[in-house]
């Protein structure tokens, strides 16, 4: 009996370690196909980087693109305005320089575009406005608009306090003169 249970533990030691070796093998395959994964995830991480950096890029120039062909396209309507404001106003190259400054002052310290402002004066001038009587007619506007901000009144208001003062004054003069 010992020889046949010492023949039935070889064999079930050899079959032991023939399973053994071939979970080896196995676990040595998935090994390598785990490494070969984990090499091909890393160079799709590495070109996934690469075209993200590229789109990201093309992405921040076409954005800078617009915002520079906008800057353009606002400066060429301005200057295109500006020109149609000489024309129609008849405007000497002196007149016409003050009122393109008078139009980019509002244009900073005002809600309306320098664009807009010009457009206004155009208007103005086809009005029959002479250049002198539209830099004063902006200067007005540039004064109302700041005590508009400041007083947070519509126009509309602000002018009825300007004549009620405007009215108080004049008749305290009046109320001088006749005491006079």
């Amino acid at each position: 009996m010992n020889k046949d249970l010492t023949l039935e533990i070889n064999a079930n030691t050899k079959q032991a370690i023939s399973e053994i070796n071939q979970l080896k093998q196995e676990i040595k395959h998935f090994t390598t196909n785990v490494d070969t994964s984990s090499n091909s995830l890393k160079k799709n991480q590495v070109t996934l980087d690469a075209v993200t950096k590229r789109v990201g890029a093309l992405a921040v120039a076409f954005g800078g693109f617009e915002v520079v062909k906008g800057l353009v396209t606002t400066i060429a309507d301005f200057e295109q305005s500006m020109a149609r404001l000489g024309a129609v106003s008849g405007a000497s190259a002196d007149d016409l320089e003050k009122l393109k400054n008078k139009a980019r002052e509002l244009g900073e310290t005002t809600q309306y575009s320098a664009s807009q402002v010009s457009e206004a004066m155009n208007y103005q001038a086809m009005a029959g406005m002479k250049t002198n009587e539209i830099h004063l007619a902006v200067c007005g506007f540039i004064k109302l608009e700041k005590l508009r901000l400041n007083y947070k009144m519509n126009h509309f208001a602000i002018k009825e306090k300007i004549y009620i003062e405007a009215l108080k004054v004049a008749y305290q003069k009046v109320e001088e003169l006749q005491v006079a």
